[in-house]
């Protein structure tokens, strides 16, 4: 499936990411939601689409220069989490 972040086009897909849930590649615009996310979490497959789609907002605003990586993934976290919880769905 392929989705717009910021104007620029990525490929959601699933696949496997051995020790992640879930992958975002900025430099070749591709989301990767681990085949075997539901054998290891109870977090949905669209909870993680979501984190991994904020990773890419901030990549592409060019917010990712001045976080650090802890900054950058709990500020995706909390955000995957309360926008998941106003029903964001695919």
């Amino acid at each position: 499936m392929r989705l717009k972040i910021c104007g620029r086009s990525y490929t959601v897909r699933r696949g496997s990411i051995p020790g992640n849930f879930g992958l975002c590649d900025p430099c070749n615009a591709v989301i990767t939601i681990a085949d075997d996310l539901e054998e290891h979490t109870d977090m949905s497959p669209t909870l993680i689409e979501l984190h991994e789609i904020i990773h890419a907002v901030l990549h592409e605003t060019g917010l990712t220069c001045v976080l650090t990586d802890k900054t950058e993934e709990a500020i995706t976290h909390g955000l995957a989490i309360q926008l998941h919880g106003l029903g964001y769905r695919r």
